[in-house]
């Protein structure tokens, strides 16, 4: 489970520099500052009224999706596989 509400308890309620809240939650500097610009970017104000999952889903985002090209996973389907070598030999 990341430790993403207490750096921020730590950070702006004890006042501590990232390298110290990284020693006492024993997780790496660059995590804690990654935490903290991730809160930065999200235009959040501390204390935050949103829940654990809500606040992580802020600093986290899923993903985004891409849709697939018919056309590439048609190419990539391993079924034709004889038909698409046949497509890198054909000339001009």
């Amino acid at each position: 489970m990341r430790k993403i509400r207490e750096v921020l308890r730590l950070k702006f309620d004890a006042g501590l520099s990232v390298r110290k809240i990284a020693t006492s939650l024993r997780i790496s500097s660059r995590s804690a500052g990654n935490y903290l610009h991730r809160f930065n970017a999200c235009g959040l104000t501390w204390p935050t009224a949103l829940s654990d999952a809500e606040l992580e889903h802020c600093l986290f985002p899923p993903a985004p999706t891409v849709p697939i090209n018919r056309t590439a996973s048609a190419f990539f389907d391993t079924s034709n596989w004889l038909l698409n070598l046949s497509h890198f030999f054909q000339s001009g």
